[in-house]
């Protein structure tokens, strides 16, 4: 008859009932020995550095282990969320690590929301309803609580990024014409018109010197179009040649004034 201690079966839920038996007695006995042996974990740490980072991304890699760890950090996230995320909230409050999460974020963000897969993602989870909901109280909650951060920091980029001072002219320039001609109420996003800023912006390259002097000037007059339908639709086609790039030109704010409405 087989012996049961060589049954792989009965012996690998002996040693796991034996793990969870012991676990406390072995955990506080380790930790009492690595306190008593700290400064050489320490200089081992050290020594064998590049050895244990090697060792520890293969680790990482394979699947099983990959699984566990997985797992393993979920249930403890759920375990300890509160005092994870105090404590998180307590490090992101710290100068130098608001200085490097906002580099981290220009350099790697951007980058990284324009993938593919990201961007589907995120569409994905916004599509759900109680995803919107919480975004939208998430953003109303912070707006009220940062009332003057927007007009800030648009007021500081205007300063040292033309493009953005020449987007923000212009759609300026568009939610006052819309808002004038348009007879719909709300008014849609600026691609439904067909108004693409960027291709606006490299019409306009090479910027002057001083752009605060100047008037981006539509060359034929916006009064000059039909922007409404005679069933009183939006004339989608006659926005779209308004705004196209080839209809904006610089002109020095006494040209402009003095154009009127003439082309």
């Amino acid at each position: 008859m087989k012996s049961k201690w060589k049954d792989k079966g009965f012996m690998k839920e002996y040693y796991k009932q034996s793990h969870q038996k012991h676990k406390e007695k072995r955990n506080k006995s380790s930790k009492e020995y690595r306190q008593k042996n700290k400064k050489y974990f320490e200089t081992y740490r050290k020594e064998n550095k590049a050895h244990m980072k090697e060792y520890c991304k293969e680790y990482c890699k394979k699947p099983e282990n990959k699984k566990r760890r997985s797992e393993y950090n979920k249930k403890y996230y759920q375990e300890h969320k509160e005092r994870i995320l105090k404590r998180q909230n307590k490090h992101h409050q710290k100068p130098e690590v608001k200085v490097r999460r906002k580099e981290y974020g220009k350099k790697y963000g951007i980058e990284y929301n324009q993938k593919p897969e990201v961007k589907k993602r995120c569409k994905e989870y916004r599509k759900k309803s109680e995803n919107k909901i919480r975004g939208e109280y998430t953003l109303k909650k912070w707006k009220e609580q940062n009332p003057d951060y927007n007009n800030k920091y648009n007021k500081e980029r205007r300063k040292t990024d033309k493009n953005f001072n020449i987007i923000e002219r212009l759609r300026g320039r568009v939610r006052l014409i819309l808002n004038k001609y348009l007879q719909t109420g709300k008014i849609m996003s600026s691609k439904k018109y067909g108004i693409d800023y960027e291709s606006i912006i490299n019409h306009l390259k090479p910027f002057p010197e001083d752009t605060s002097r100047y008037h981006i000037d539509h060359i034929k007059p916006l009064c000059s179009f039909n922007f409404i339908n005679k069933d009183g639709s939006t004339n989608l086609e006659e926005v779209k040649k308004a705004f196209a790039p080839e209809n904006h030109q610089w002109l020095t704010i006494h040209e402009n004034m003095s154009k009127g409405g003439r082309y």
